[in-house]
């Protein structure tokens, strides 16, 4: 499962129920924070620690950056369901 969230906003409510269900279930799960660039939300590492327990990956897309980033966590964890 790969989450998106906008790093700038923070997380809701619903973003931590996906995560939460994820990791119950004990399903790969990613976490994209999108909006690199901007400010990010001070609350977002402490506000649901239980999602930083899988791989985090910040991207920009509107600056290019972390796209590698996310390819390579992407074939790792593809990587790991194969073997």
């Amino acid at each position: 499962m790969i989450q998106l969230v906008d790093a700038s906003e923070g997380l809701t409510r619903g973003d931590a129920h996906i995560a939460m269900k994820a990791l119950a279930e004990e399903r790969p799960y990613i976490v994209i924070l999108n909006k690199a660039d901007l400010p990010r939300d001070v609350r977002l590492d402490r506000r649901f620690p239980f999602m930083w327990r899988r791989p985090v990956v910040e991207v920009s897309a509107l600056e290019n950056q972390g796209i590698e980033e996310l390819f390579r966590t992407l074939e790792q964890e593809i990587d790991t369901l194969e073997s």
